[in-house]
C-alpha cells in the first residue's frame, strides 16, 4: 500500500472502496453482492473450494511456516 497511502487512510480517517482495497492488496478478491440475503455463503468465494479440497495438515503447516518467516 505504501506509507503515504496508509497515512492518508489512517490519519485522515479516509474510507477506502472495495476496489481500492483490492488494488492495494488489502483483500484478495471482491465477492458479488448477495442481494437481500442476510447470511453469507462461503462457497461463493472461489478459493474456498480449493482450500476445502486440500489436506488440512498441509494448510496448517504452511500457515505455521508463514508465521515463522
Amino acid at each position: 500500500m505504501g506509507k503515504r497511502k496508509a497515512a492518508e487512510v489512517l490519519l485522515l480517517d479516509r474510507k477506502m472502496s472495495a476496489d481500492d482495497a483490492l488494488k492495494y492488496g488489502l483483500v484478495n478478491a471482491i465477492v458479488d453482492d448477495l442481494g437481500e440475503s442476510d447470511w453469507f455463503d462461503p462457497l461463493k468465494i472461489p478459493a474456498i473450494k480449493t482450500l476445502l479440497a486440500s489436506d488440512y495438515r498441509t494448510i496448517v503447516n504452511m500457515k505455521r511456516l508463514m508465521i515463522r518467516a
